[in-house]
């Protein structure tokens, strides 16, 4: 219980629920936690799903131990998303931060000396400073990234209770946003 806006008491809040996840990553055998309220993670071919304290494949499989393999540059992308607020051991609203994320993503592919680097932003009106990579306030928090080679993926993680679809969110914008 608090005082709201104009003094007004709210109601009590529903505190947020984690899902504690280990992030293992593929290329250096290297793991870190991060603490997760209910999203998914997609990237290319993959997609896993955090919901009520645990991790499941995608094929709607628990996992028993709550950890997923990643590679290089995926581990380092979530470690960005997760920065967004200041502190990399929490992934939640707070950290839709917006084009910030390419900038903490660009950091975390290079820190982690990964093979790829954001694409370049040729999508929006506004081009994106660090490249295509977003963390909007309708919970989706996205990165394309290249090799070298010319080899592309699309990562992006949805945070559940934020998340509305692209052309909602289109139709939205400007009314509420």
């Amino acid at each position: 219980m608090g005082l709201g806006i104009n003094r007004i008491q709210e109601t009590q809040k529903k505190e947020k629920e984690y899902t504690p996840v280990k992030i293992k990553d593929k290329d250096s055998r290297k793991s870190f936690v991060i603490n997760f309220i209910d999203a998914e993670i997609y990237s290319n071919d993959k997609k896993w799903k955090i919901k009520d304290g645990y991790v499941y494949d995608q094929n709607d499989k628990k996992l028993k131990t709550n950890e997923i393999k990643v590679s290089n540059a995926e581990a380092a992308l979530i470690k960005a998303a997760a920065k967004g607020d200041g502190n990399g051991k929490y992934l939640d609203d707070d950290d839709l931060v917006g084009a910030v994320f390419g900038i903490l993503a660009t950091k975390e592919l290079k820190e982690n000396n990964s093979k790829y680097k954001l694409v370049k932003d040729e999508t929006n009106n506004n081009k994106m400073p660090f490249g295509d990579a977003d963390a909007m306030k309708n919970g989706q928090i996205y990165a394309n990234i290249e090799n070298n080679k010319g080899e592309k993926q699309h990562f992006e993680i949805r945070l559940s209770d934020y998340f509305i679809s692209k052309s909602v969110y289109d139709m939205l914008d400007g009314l509420l946003f």
